[in-house]
């Protein structure tokens, strides 16, 4: 049976109705880390330790609209300012974030803390942090559709009647070890799966996830171009996800580069640095079934960079790995 593209978006608007209703099931499972395809530019996402891993205070902030076109897609946003510093002559790291997105009838925010202790081991430096922060759901029963027919009731136990709102306290825990043009890390986030009760029947709760990151830094002989190719891989132990990313720098100016998910997107990278300003942008063309029902994905990110060439006490003593 062949169906308009038209009859196909429909549809789908009732699946993403449905599936919110699911979630709000009590004991609901849902998955809240956003998904962002330039991951590399903001590694202390997804894993806390990564926070002042360069020599630079580092403001930065990226926001995501996935499946253009289709009514209730994620719509995502995320900041930090994240930083290096020295106490007791060990050098340390520190970040702030604030995150918030909406998701069908959802709406996910987060406000944290991070923190990273770090060691000089064998050539190169390991980082252990801790994240601590409040994470904040709410939940538009306002929105709910529910279609005129003899098939469908519009009052039921498992429909919620109004919003629901519910903060609970959430943390994360990674580790991050660069040496040289080299970087891998492993992280933890909601460790502890807190239930966020949303109203007197409904709740949910954080679902704990893993992530695994590395890649690094290649300067072409003889030429002005480096190449950078990076992983991500994401997993709750349900279901997991892998990005493998290939991009270039261009006289460290200009980037591009392509991004492979499999089962779900091609991703093409886009990027320019002027000074301490760095701007990328990244289109998702997806190969899963939402293809013929979105017009892809739309990334924006930008940071801004302050030197810190004080952090040793000694000028230019520590040469910060620059994959950026």
């Amino acid at each position: 049976m062949l169906y308009t593209s038209k009859m196909k978006k429909k549809n789908l608007y009732l699946l993403l109705g449905l599936t919110c209703c699911l979630l709000l099931s009590e004991g609901a499972r849902a998955q809240v880390d956003a998904q962002f395809s330039q991951y590399f530019d903001v590694l202390n996402y997804y894993n806390p330790a990564a926070a002042g891993k360069e020599n630079v205070l580092k403001v930065s902030g990226i926001d995501r609209i996935q499946w253009a076109g289709v009514k209730n897609a994620p719509q995502s946003f995320f900041f930090s300012v994240d930083a290096p510093f020295k106490l007791f002559n060990r050098k340390q790291g520190v970040g702030v974030c604030f995150f918030n997105e909406s998701v069908g009838l959802f709406t996910n925010r987060s406000f944290s803390l991070q923190y990273a202790l770090k060691f000089k081991l064998f050539g190169g430096e390991l980082s252990l942090g801790p994240q601590l922060g409040l994470f904040d759901q709410g939940f538009d029963a306002s929105k709910i559709y529910i279609p005129s027919s003899e098939y469908h009731q519009s009052s039921e136990d498992g429909i919620p009647t109004s919003n629901g709102q519910g903060m609970t306290f959430d943390a994360a825990f990674g580790a991050f070890y660069s040496y040289k043009n080299y970087y891998v890390g492993l992280s933890t986030t909601h460790m502890m799966e807190s239930t966020i009760q949303l109203d007197s029947k409904t709740t949910t709760y954080l679902p704990r996830a893993f992530y695994f990151s590395g890649g690094c830094n290649i300067p072409l002989k003889k030429s002005l171009i480096e190449l950078q190719p990076s992983l991500m891989v994401k997993s709750d132990l349900i279901t997991t996800q892998i990005d493998v990313t290939l991009r270039g720098w261009y006289n460290k100016r200009f980037s591009g580069g392509l991004t492979f998910r499999p089962g779900d997107a091609v991703v093409v990278l886009l990027g320019a640095k002027i000074k301490s300003i760095q701007v990328g942008y990244s289109y998702d063309v997806s190969i899963s079934t939402m293809a013929g029902a979105s017009n892809g994905s739309h990334e924006l990110g930008m940071s801004y960079c302050f030197d810190l060439k004080n952090l040793n006490n000694s000028k230019n003593k520590h040469k910060s790995v620059r994959i950026l």
